[in-house]
């Protein structure tokens, strides 16, 4: 063989790995509903949701077409991307005759409900004094308007949300309408959740009331009534050496000058006062927080 058909046969083995089969090839547009079931399953969402929306693309038949719709909201909701599977759900909802309505409406309760779930903070993260609370009404509505509901899903969902609203008698009437509840003595998390209502007005909660008594008789023993024993002390500690500073000023140096430091005193003894009624406001929300996470973790 001559030099120059050398030459040819070594840069034809050059480009054969690059005309070669690769190694993660995109599927036929014809396999990407399975590709994206396997996606999904193995918890690749993203993956999946690009797969699904590849095989909407190149014309899916109308079942299989709904069928990865329903998919790509299913997808987002199992991701965490809460306001885009429902989105997702309510697309399908306004379609006419969609053969997974029934199911997009339950998605759209799952959906608001789970967005409020993930996001639930101490109440010592907020600056107000507004209580979560968890809307019963998009399962109400799936009950209500599914032609095939799902209905210990929905019962179920809507026990924990009154749970969680601490609604006790709704939350037993929830969770005894689901079927499933039925079968509880086999259900762990049935039974620790039917255990959690049934001791939920024992959570230790404080009194608004006698932390303004405590605070009236001695200032900052509100707070420490309400858990926060360096805000009480530093209250205590205040308030005395401004008592303190007020009566030797009127004594011994000047009486007006002692009423203006009275006068402060007094504004400053009743914000005492209304700061023990919001450490036992934080005290409270904060135990039902912890109530809140409890459920949350036997629910899912």
């Amino acid at each position: 063989m001559n030099k120059t058909g050398i030459i040819i046969m070594l840069f034809f083995f050059a480009l054969a790995p690059l005309s070669g089969e690769r190694n993660d090839p995109l599927p036929p547009a014809e396999s990407s509903m399975s590709y994206g079931l396997h996606l999904m399953n193995n918890g690749d969402y993203y993956r999946a949701i690009t797969e699904f929306k590849r095989y909407i693309f190149f014309g899916a038949s109308s079942g299989k077409k709904e069928e990865a719709e329903y998919n790509i909201g299913a997808c987002y909701l199992k991701g965490g991307e809460f306001r885009n599977a429902r989105n997702s759900f309510q697309r399908i909802r306004m379609t006419s005759r969609h053969s997974r309505s029934d199911a997009a409406i339950l998605g759209i309760a799952d959906s608001v409900f789970l967005e409020q779930a993930v996001g639930l903070k101490p109440i010592r993260a907020y600056y107000d004094r507004e209580d979560t609370y968890f809307s019963p009404e998009h399962y109400l509505d799936y009950l209500n308007e599914a032609v095939t509901p799902d209905r210990d899903s929905a019962f179920l969902k809507l026990s924990i949300i009154n749970t969680l609203n601490f609604q006790k008698e709704k939350a037993l009437y929830f969770l005894d309408r689901a079927s499933s509840a039925g079968r509880a003595e086999g259900n762990t998390g049935l039974i620790q959740l039917k255990q959690k209502i049934s001791k939920m007005d024992l959570i230790p909660e404080r009194s608004e009331t006698a932390a303004v008594l405590l605070s009236i008789i001695i200032p900052g023993a509100g707070q420490v009534y309400a858990g926060d024993v360096q805000e009480g002390l530093l209250a205590l500690g205040v308030n005395s050496v401004f008592i303190y500073a007020t009566y030797c000023v009127y004594t011994r140096y000047s009486k007006l000058l002692g009423i203006f430091l009275g006068f402060n005193e007094i504004k400053f003894y009743m914000g005492n006062i209304s700061n023990a009624m919001e450490a036992v406001y934080r005290f409270n929300m904060n135990r039902r927080y912890e109530f809140r996470q409890e459920i949350l973790k036997i629910s899912f």
